[in-house]
């Protein structure tokens, strides 16, 4: 039976090399390059949707780095006045 098992205990997908991980000082310099970039890109006209997406992904990496600036923004932006629906035309 041991023979058996080997056999279906083999797998066509490389074992990754320990040198070649990514550490988790890796990922969280990843994070914190991408953020700015990815925060500004919320303003653009053409690329929220694509920053909202690569926001998501990012948040999946590191939330305790993506996740607090976003909801300062969300507050602050949330109790601007807004002057153009206080407008009334006559």
């Amino acid at each position: 039976m041991s023979h058996c098992r080997e056999r279906y205990l083999k797998t066509w997908v490389p074992s990754v090399p320990e040198r070649a991980q990514l550490s988790d000082a890796d990922i969280t310099q990843f994070v914190n390059g991408m953020t700015t970039v990815a925060s500004l890109a919320i303003f653009n006209k053409t690329g929220s949707n694509d920053s909202a997406a690569a926001m998501q992904c990012l948040a999946m990496l590191r939330p305790e780095i993506i996740v607090p600036p976003l909801l300062d923004m969300y507050v602050k932006t949330s109790l601007m006045p807004r002057s153009h629906c206080n407008i009334r035309y006559s």
